[in-house]
């Protein structure tokens, strides 16, 4: 069973990029900056889009940064997530997620509940539906890549922080999503003033 819900984790985690309306959809494009070529010893996790032209010829991408109302007529496109642990947290803040909007990404942070000592929160999906204008969070607790053999017999309480980037706007809505312990709730919905 253990198997089972890591090997769903690590599909939804690896297919976010494929998955309709999520990373990597076409059409969007960068700033252009940020990115250098200086290695690093730590593995990295980010994506960058180069700047491409719309069919009629201009770049698309050119909006200012503070921009988060988008071009009439078009969707926002999430370019960009990353999502950590953020270590153990108190038991009445489970179940609970906050959310904030900035200029161009969407921060989620929160407690979800796990059913023994070995599991962790885990980002099992996020998917942007542009008729909806909803950008929806599913996170999960799955056993850890370092599980150790045996796994306290307790319930635990795992904090975690996620930030999605948005080109052409941000979504209106966001709702973050708990699967823990055997049931799905909604912990938190948002809309952008």
């Amino acid at each position: 069973m253990e198997r089972r819900g890591f090997l769903s984790g690590l599909v939804a985690t690896t297919g976010l990029g494929v998955t309709a309306g999520c990373l990597g959809a076409g059409g969007g494009g960068g700033d252009g900056g940020g990115d250098t070529d200086t290695p690093t010893d730590a593995p990295t996790d980010t994506r960058s889009e180069t700047p491409s032209e719309d069919p009629d010829g201009t770049p698309s991408g050119t909006g200012t940064p503070d921009d988060t109302t988008g071009t009439p007529g078009s969707s926002p496109v999430l370019s960009d997530s990353a999502f950590e642990t953020t270590g153990d947290c108190a038991a009445e803040e489970a179940g609970t997620a906050g959310i904030s909007f900035g200029s161009d990404a969407v921060t989620c942070t929160g407690c979800i509940t796990g059913k023994n000592g070995c599991q962790q929160a885990t980002l099992a999906n996020a998917e942007y539906d542009a008729g909806d204008d909803l950008l929806t969070i599913e996170v999960t607790t799955t056993a850890g890549g370092d599980t150790p053999e045996s796994c306290t017999q307790q319930i635990v309480h795992r904090g975690y922080e996620s930030t999605f980037t948005f080109e052409g706007g941000l979504p209106t809505e966001v709702s973050v999503v708990h699967e823990s312990m055997g049931e799905q709730s909604e912990a938190a919905h948002a809309t952008r003033e």
